[in-house]
């Protein structure tokens, strides 16, 4: 292959060879950081298949080369048993690996077919939702035993949060004062009682104070 000529380094050869499921362990798993918080291995181990692999359905379980008859396809499988036998468990402790081992049946994992195999889909559900539950559990724990009240954080929240309603509830008085303007206008030459108390912006039509009066 090109990547052996081109490269020295095996680790960056190996990203020209891994699959994509490989590269997806690496990223999400391998090298990611507090893997023992976040990062679990929920492990199917068919003990028998190497005994199976003439059987059609093994294919679905195991890398297989083309042709009639088909046979184990022993780059990949060195591949895969590099992450599963070595660098997964480097990374993981040995209580975020969940081990289920099974035996090979000719529908592959068919719980309906199988009393073994219905009772590992059962527990590998049970341990699934048990220790997602758990993790969700401690991380809320965790983020309400870091973050203690702060009553001024809290009372500036409140105060923006009203002000955020007032402002969209509030409507201007642009047009009550344009009303006003027009009638002292249309009335400036008739008879009419004043007691009033106006600044003369009110008169441009600027604006309202709440001391002001006014009767007609």
């Amino acid at each position: 292959m090109a990547a052996d000529k081109a490269l020295d380094e095996e680790s960056e050869r190996h990203k020209y060879y891994m699959s994509v499921t490989e590269d997806e362990i690496r990223r999400g798993i391998i090298n990611a950081t507090d893997q023992e918080k976040h990062c679990f291995w929920f492990k199917r181990v068919i003990t028998d298949i190497d005994d199976k692999i003439e059987d059609s359905n093994t294919g679905k379980f195991i890398d297989k080369t083309w042709g009639n008859p088909s046979s184990v396809d022993k780059p990949a499988q060195q591949l895969l048993g590099k992450l599963r036998e070595k660098d997964l468990p480097k990374a993981l402790t040995s209580s975020n690996v969940i081990r289920y081992d099974v035996k090979w049946h000719r529908n592959g994992i068919d719980p309906s077919a199988s009393q073994e195999h219905a009772q590992y889909i059962e527990k590998l559900c049970t341990d699934l939702y048990d220790t997602l539950t758990d993790r969700i559990n401690r991380g809320i724990e965790e983020d309400q035993s870091t973050n203690t009240e702060d009553h001024l954080t809290e009372e500036l929240f409140q105060h923006g949060s009203f002000c955020k309603r007032k402002c969209e509830l509030f409507h201007g008085r642009d047009e009550f004062l344009t009303t006003v303007k027009e009638t002292i206008k249309e009335r400036s030459n008739c008879r009419v009682a004043w007691r009033i108390r106006l600044r003369k912006d009110l008169l441009d039509g600027q604006g309202c104070h709440g001391n002001e009066e006014m009767a007609w």
